[in-house]
């Protein structure tokens, strides 16, 4: 209980640390006082993840342009990073029923369909199976998702980093 507590107070001082602006879409610590480590602590923590802030955000512009901020919005670990705002994310494959949209690096399967890349789903070593794993899977669920109303065919934005996969209308 004392790591509890002790995560739990943490946790509490970097909440209350933090602002959260969604409507100019910006996260900034609170701490005026402080002047120097706060700006140092905000550039590592929140932009140091891409080394061209500018790249990201156009990334999160491109989905903030696609994808309304209040949708039910499915991601995964590669585009969970540019969710920056929304309030209805899931991680996934998980509540899949309810959502709007998908935000997901994916692969190619055998089709040149692309489809939702699923990461370590085998053994790391072996990179052929892997691949052939994520194919498997991922042909899989599009089937479920496509029975739900998402349109693979017709992807809202593909880029090198996800694409954007929207229910037909």
């Amino acid at each position: 209980s004392i790591i509890f507590f002790s995560y739990f107070i943490l946790s509490i001082l970097f909440y209350s640390s933090v602002k959260f602006d969604h409507a100019n879409n910006e996260t900034y610590f609170k701490f005026e006082s402080m002047g120097y480590y706060s700006n140092q602590i905000e550039k590592r923590f929140f932009k140091d993840q891409f080394k061209n802030n500018g790249e990201y955000q156009r990334l999160i512009s491109i989905i903030h342009k696609e994808v309304p901020m209040n949708s039910f919005v499915l991601v995964n670990e590669t585009s969970m990073p540019f969710m920056v705002g929304y309030e209805n994310v899931s991680y996934f494959p998980y509540n899949y029923e309810n959502a709007d949209f998908l935000v997901t690096s994916y692969i190619e399967n055998n089709n040149s369909k692309k489809i939702p890349y699923l990461m370590n789903l085998s053994d790391l070593h072996d990179t052929k199976k892997n691949y052939q794993n994520n194919i498997e899977a991922g042909n899989c669920i599009v089937s479920e998702l496509e029975d739900i109303g998402f349109d693979f065919n017709n992807p809202l934005e593909i880029n090198p980093f996800f694409m954007i996969v929207g229910k037909s209308n």
